[in-house]
């Protein structure tokens, strides 16, 4: 376990350090009394191409589990099912009813995407902002110097937006891939439960009321899960019946 912390912590510290490196060398080519404007550049570029790595890593890492988002896909598919199940006379009429709100699904996780991604784009816009800054600065220092440490804060506050900025950008788009493939298992979930005999139905009524308790006791469900499922689908399971 310590073994483990001593990693991660290098890691972490390895993470840390280079973008910490090259502003220590922004800070120190401009403190030269004539900076070298290509080199300054050159560090701007390094540390692009780190928070370009960094925004992707850290964003399909970040996706693997976000049970938060999932868990309002998962509310917003089960409530259009139990509204379906108070509607229908049987599970398989309401289960064939859903085919119809997919698009009205894949709506919603559109929306939950693009609510991250444009604060992704706010942030992003404000570092291209600060970043017109910092190349006016470095280019106005071969006339008049601009103080080492101005410029060194302006470049990691451009770094520091554009990297969460572009986080949320690549993130929107791996939660919109994860969440669609959820709502598709969900309603292929839906169709083998009325294409096999795995056991006799509750009532629509008696599934619709069970299902708020089975999202309650559920919440970092990858998808779902389907032994919690059987219960609230089903009076009895097949495997039973035949005991």
């Amino acid at each position: 376990m310590l073994e483990k912390v001593v990693v991660s912590v290098c890691i972490a510290g390895t993470f840390l350090a280079f973008p910490g490196l090259l502003l220590y060398c922004i800070f120190e080519a401009q403190k030269k009394e004539k900076p070298r404007l290509l080199h300054q550049i050159g560090a701007l570029l390094a540390l692009g191409v780190y928070a370009l790595g960094f925004c992707w890593i850290s964003a399909q890492v970040r996706s693997i589990a976000p049970f938060q988002l999932i868990n309002k896909e998962r509310s917003f598919f089960w409530g259009l099912f139990m509204k379906e199940l108070e509607k229908k006379d049987s599970f398989s009429a309401a289960a064939e009813a859903m085919n119809s709100h997919l698009p009205e699904v894949s709506e919603f996780i559109q929306r939950l995407a693009a609510d991250i991604l444009c604060c992704g784009m706010i942030l992003v816009s404000a570092a291209s902002v600060l970043l017109g800054a910092v190349v006016v600065m470095m280019i106005r220092s071969r006339r008049k110097k601009v103080a080492p440490w101005l410029l060194t804060l302006t470049v990691a506050a451009v770094c520091a937006l554009g990297t969460w900025g572009g986080h949320l950008c690549c993130f929107s788009g791996a939660v919109r891939y994860k969440l669609n493939w959820y709502s598709e298992l969900q309603y292929k979930i839906l169709k083998e439960c009325v294409k096999e005999e795995k056991g006799v139905f509750r009532t629509n009524k008696e599934i619709a009321s069970l299902l708020p308790r089975y999202l309650k006791e559920t919440p970092y469900a990858f998808g779902e899960n389907w032994g919690r499922l059987k219960e609230t689908f089903y009076v009895e399971s097949v495997e039973k019946k035949k005991k």
